[in-house]
């Protein structure tokens, strides 16, 4: 009762003495009801909620009619619809009020998640979210955050909200459930082109996906037109430019790539390194000591074992003895 109180003054409704409509039996007499006679009858309303705890959904239905951008009727006749089985009708009605009240959409996600957890509503919601309406990925994160012991209903849902695919995503390695995220992540981008590849993107298309299974860059890294990456360096301390969580598993590895630019051990140069996520086991920690303008493949073997299933690979900087900036033009990364 105190939230529904709340949220009418957030809505900014006046509150007002009970005032009596007479006649408001005869519905088609109501519906002609003047602007200023259709605003005491949501007074009436306002004050039968305070007095009595309900809202005359008779009213509901009149002010409703007269005005759909009534977010009080809306919100009272969507729970109507909830209460008496019609998911459908709730949804339509109640996602409405993301368009009638701009100011609030956190309020209204919050709500809905709390409410499409609660009562299964996975399916009535979405159709709503197809269109990638503006509140999706709040409502998404809200509706993650909600106990449940499964969230895999949602995951139709996030697929169809791009936007949301990272939370989703994070929830799940949160709770170190690697492999199901990964498979949800092969869901929003589609099967692999070549099953041996181990990196996603590794030709550096800037491909579409969610992180961290795809690349993530730094402020000082960005995607070249045409393929690649370009990064830059000051020369001093170890910042990252990119990186990328790819699945792994038992085994034997070769990792490549290909690199140009200007760094050495003097200026500062750059290094790989590949550790396991579930163990913080080092794999790999390694890179040309020297670049130049040409490109130049480097490569190295790597191991491992059957507890590190999933590993972040990184490129990130080493100081320079007399620090002076530098930078990095990355085409190509492969671990196969």
């Amino acid at each position: 009762m105190r939230w529904l109180i709340v949220m009418l003054s957030a809505l900014g409704l006046c509150m007002s003495a009970f005032l009596k409509v007479q006649g408001a039996e005869d519905r088609q007499a109501t519906l002609s009801l003047t602007p200023l006679e259709t605003l005491r009858l949501s007074d009436h309303a306002n004050s039968a909620l305070l007095a009595n705890g309900a809202y005359p959904l008779d009213a509901a239905r009149i002010i409703f009619d007269r005005n759909p951008r009534h977010e009080a009727a809306r919100f009272f006749l969507s729970n109507e619809a909830l209460e008496s089985g019609r998911p459908d009708e709730f949804v339509e009605l109640y996602t409405g009020l993301f368009n009638t009240d701009r100011k609030n959409p956190r309020r209204y996600a919050k709500h809905l998640a709390k409410t499409t957890v609660a009562n299964d509503l996975y399916e009535a919601i979405l159709p709503a979210l197809e269109s990638e309406p503006y509140w999706a990925p709040t409502y998404l994160r809200f509706a993650l955050a909600e106990p449940q012991t499964d969230i895999r209903p949602l995951l139709p849902a996030v697929r169809v909200t791009p936007s949301a695919q990272g939370d989703y995503l994070r929830f799940l390695i949160q709770l170190r459930r690697w492999n199901e995220a990964y498979a949800a992540f092969q869901t929003f981008v589609g099967p692999p082109s070549d099953p041996d590849e181990r990196v996603f993107d590794s030709a550096l298309n800037n491909q579409d996906g969610p992180a961290p299974f795809n690349w993530q860059l730094s402020g000082n890294a960005d995607f070249r037109s045409g393929g690649g990456i370009e990064a830059f360096f000051n020369g001093r301390g170890t910042p990252t430019f990119m990186r990328q969580t790819l699945p792994l598993g038992e085994g034997e590895f070769l990792f490549s790539s290909t690199l140009s630019g200007y760094g050495s051990e003097d200026v500062g140069r750059y290094e790989w390194v590949l550790q396991c996520d579930e163990t913080g086991a080092m794999l790999m920690k390694a890179g040309p000591w020297q670049l130049s303008g040409a490109p130049e493949i480097f490569e190295h073997r790597i191991t491992a074992d059957e507890t590190c299933n999933f590993a972040t690979l990184t490129l990130q900087g080493v100081a320079g003895r007399f620090p002076q900036s530098s930078d990095v033009r990355v085409q190509e990364v492969s671990l196969r």
